[in-house]
Order: C-alpha cells, then sequence, then structure tokens
C-alpha cells in the first residue's frame, strides 16, 4: 500500500466456574475500586487516538501541514514518560522486532527509505510501552479495548464505507488499504457485539460489522473479499451456536448480494481501471491466469524471491526491495512490464508482507515475525482461562466479555494474516502493532489474584 499524500457482557458469576473442580478454594476477583484517571493516562488515551484515527491527517487535508509534525514531539514527551514511570514489561517479540529493524539501518539498501519505517516503527512500540507502563488497572484499559476493536472500525465505516476510502488519510485514501481494514473490523465488530451486554450497543455493533460488508464490496478489494470469506468462516466454525450464527451469516450474505447491486458501477472500480464495475465480475477475475493485475504481482513476487536468495539472511533492509530492484536487474531479465525498463520498479510495492519480509528483512526477520504471530495466539488462548475471565469481569464491572473480546482478537489477527498476502501491512499501517498490544494488555491486566494456600481442616 502507497504510504502518501473500540459494551456490555453477559454477567459472570465471580467465584468458581460451574462443572469445575479445584483442589485449592478459589479466591474470588477483587474488584477495582472506581476509576480515577491520572494525567499521564489520559495523555496516553490522546496518543492512541492519534494512532488510530490519524487526526493529524485530517487537519491537514485542510491546509495546515504542520499538523503531520505534531506526533513527533508528542511521542518524545510519551516516551520520557514512560522512562520516568519505570517500564517493567516490553512484549519481548515486538521489542526485539523493533530492534532488529532499527539496527539493519546501517546496512539497508536504501537508508533514506529505511529511516522512515524505523521512525514508524520506534513509534509504534513507544505506545505499547507507553501503555504497559501506565495501564496499571484493567478499568484504565478499558478505553483502549474498545476504541481499536470498536470505535475505530465503526469510524472508517461511517466515513468511507459509501466511497470505499477515505480521502484525507494517508493510507485508506487507498481503495486497496480500506478493504483490508474492513476485514479486521468485520470479525472485531462482530465479536464486540457479542461481548456486551447492551442490546443497544450489541445492535449498533451488528450493523457497524455489516457496514464492512459494504466497505469490502465498494473497495473493488478482491484479496481482502476472499479472505473475509475464510475469516467468516473461522467466525461461524469457533462458535458453540453454529446455527444461530449460520442465520447471522445468511444475513451478512444478503447485505453482500443488496450492495453489490445498488454499488455497481463504484468510483472505486473507476478509478482503480478494473475491466468490470460489477463486483460478481471483478472477483471472478482474482482467478484468470491472464488477468494483468495477477500478472504483476506475480513478476514482483518472483523477483523478491530472487533478492532473498541473493541477500538470505538479513535482506536489503525496510522498504529496501524497489530500491534494490532496481538497481540490480538488467532489461529483458525482469518480465512483466518492467522487462524493458527495471528502472521502474523503483519504490514498487510489493503487495505482499510475507515477500516483503523475506526480502527486506530475510531469514532472521522472518523468524521473529513468525515468534510475535506464536506468542499472541498463546497469550490469546491464555484470556480464555476461566479465572482470568472471572477477575476481567469483576475489574471491569462485567461490561464487555473477555472470552469474547479473546475471540476478536483472533479472528482479526487471522483477517490481518490472510490479507497480508495481497498487499503490504508491515510497516505503512499500525493493525499487527495494535493487535499484539491490545491482546498483551488484557493479558496483564487479567492475572488473577493469588489463590491462599488451603491447609487440610481436622
Amino acid at each position: 500500500m502507497p504510504k502518501q499524500p473500540v459494551l456490555q457482557a453477559p454477567p459472570y458469576m465471580v467465584g468458581r466456574p460451574s462443572g469445575v473442580r479445584t483442589s485449592r478454594a478459589a479466591a474470588p476477583a477483587v474488584p477495582e475500586p472506581k476509576l480515577r484517571l491520572t494525567g499521564t493516562v489520559l495523555f496516553l488515551y490522546v496518543m492512541w487516538f492519534i494512532i488510530l484515527f490519524d487526526p493529524q491527517w485530517f487537519v491537514a487535508s485542510f491546509g495546515p501541514q504542520i499538523a503531520l509534525k505534531l506526533p513527533t514531539p508528542l511521542f518524545a514527551i510519551l516516551l520520557l514518560i514512560t522512562i520516568a514511570a519505570g517500564p517493567r514489561r516490553f512484549l519481548a517479540p515486538l521489542l526485539v522486532f523493533i530492534a532488529y529493524v532499527a539496527l539493519s539501518l546501517p546496512l539497508a539498501y536504501a537508508r533514506g527509505l529505511a529511516m522512515d519505517v524505523v521512525k514508524t516503527a520506534l513509534a509504534y512500540y513507544t505506545l505499547t510501552l507507553a501503555t504497559f507502563t501506565l495501564v496499571r488497572r484493567a478499568r484504565e484499559a478499558v478505553p483502549i479495548v474498545v476504541g481499536a476493536m470498536g470505535i475505530q472500525y465503526g469510524t472508517w465505516v461511517i466515513l468511507g464505507a459509501r466511497t470505499g476510502q477515505i480521502s484525507w488519510d494517508y493510507a485508506l485514501f487507498n481503495y486497496d488499504a480500506f478493504g483490508p481494514i474492513m476485514v479486521l473490523g468485520l470479525a472485531s465488530l462482530f465479536y464486540m457485539g457479542m461481548a456486551t451486554k447492551s442490546r443497544r450497543w450489541r445492535r449498533v455493533a451488528f450493523v457497524l460489522a455489516a457496514g464492512c460488508i459494504v466497505g469490502l464490496v465498494v473497495s473493488f478489494a478482491r484479496g481482502a473479499v476472499l479472505s473475509a470469506g475464510v475469516v467468516a468462516m473461522w467466525i461461524w466454525f469457533r462458535s458453540p451456536h453454529k446455527l444461530k450464527n449460520a442465520a447471522l451469516g445468511a444475513a451478512a450474505a444478503v447485505v453482500l448480494f443488496v450492495s453489490a447491486r445498488i454499488f455497481e458501477g463504484a468510483q472505486s472500480a473507476i478509478v482503480a481501471g478494473k475491466t468490470s464495475t460489477n463486483f460478481w465480475t471483478e472477483m471472478q477475475s482474482s482467478f484468470d491466469p491472464n488477468d494483468p493485475t495477477r500478472t504483476d504481482r506475480e513478476v514482483l513476487w518472483h523477483l523478491a524471491t530472487q533478492v532473498y536468495l541473493t541477500h538470505p539472511v538479513f535482506g536489503v533492509g525496510p522498504n529496501g526491495f524497489g530500491a534494490y530492484a532496481a538497481d540490480n536487474f538488467e532489461a529483458g531479465t525482469v518480465g512483466g512490464s518492467y522487462n524493458d525498463n527495471p528502472r521502474r520498479l523503483w519504490g514498487r510495492r510489493l503487495h505482499n508482507t510475507y515477500y516483503q519480509i523475506l526480502s527486506e528483512l530475510g531469514t532472521v526477520g522472518a523468524l521473529i515475525f513468525l515468534w510475535m504471530l506464536w506468542d499472541f495466539l498463546k497469550r490469546n488462548r491464555r484470556l480464555r482461562d476461566p479465572q482470568r475471565v472471572q477477575a476481567w469481569a469483576a475489574r471491569t464491572g462485567g461490561r464487555l466479555d473477555l472470552k469474547y473480546l479473546s475471540f476478536g482478537l483472533e479472528a482479526s489477527m487471522l483477517g490481518f494474516v490472510l490479507t497480508g498476502y495481497f498487499y503490504n501491512e508491515l510497516f505503512d499501517v499500525h493493525w499487527l502493532y495494535t493487535l499484539l498490544t491490545v491482546n498483551a494488555l488484557l493479558f496483564y491486566v487479567t492475572r488473577p489474584d493469588p489463590r491462599p494456600a488451603v491447609r487440610p481442616v481436622r
């Protein structure tokens, strides 16, 4: 993707779950005192707002480009606050990944392009580190969770579902970026609706999830639509009430067919130069071996493989594929539309997160990336432990069901992994880092209270 110009759950009974036998007396989760936010936590919320909603880009769209520079000093202040507070948790896989990206800068083929990536990656990790340091209680985590898993996607649906883009946003102006975020939003909003106890907010979440389907149709992003189908099947597979969710799936299919009919001839298809403005015709072209977009990506992926084989350990550095390919492949050896003039590859994106990792970060970067995914899944599974579910319910007032939040994060990560095969999502957008951070944050704030050992009674 080119880089240009967040409810209430069914009430949980606090105590030992029914049907679960324990050899020790389970200590009930201690409710937390009434939430009183400090200035540092409020400042942290502001920084989350900047990451999730890109307000500086909205302001800059009216002219004042200085707004784009404001987040940099704010992140510097956040880092100083975090260091003064004394960070204690670092999320080792993400820390190692960010450190690896930063340390690769001296060896990067295009250092200027790599520097932009390093700055962005450091900003993402600063927010992660600050979140683990400043958020001490579960209730303080709720606004971040709701913002990242609900309000964020709902905002983009309201602003962009009708056009398939956010015209002022640096990433979501691109239809191929708006489509993937609708996949993540579909999964997250559905489970936010399942998590809340409020019928009103459940309806709102489900309506917004349906809006994500509309956004997918209007974006004409074929890879995102295919990924959404797999995510929907995964949600159904995860459901203990498969018949009920099958009815929801049927309703989603109705939304899909109706929106495909209403938005036929969408502007996204016209701007992208699609051969057809009919949604179903465009989706069928995904399986056409002669489709020009498919051919172009296959050429790029083949070149990325060649770059990886040449630099298999560390790659050519962040954002270095296009520059390296333009300088090191000769005319007549590239193929596709680049065959006569390989210089056209300069700055070209791979439209694939995994080929990007291999060619730009090498085997070492790929292994660290797999470590991050494995750590995410391990922590996410632990969130469904009965003790953690009870602790979260007691400490937050039972407004959201942790089990469904964990499923929402899991399904959203699946959406990220799937859409990553068709689009660049590693550094251009915050999605991966937000999912890792929110997942780990829930893991930290739901640690069960220590259980006192019970001595046998004579």
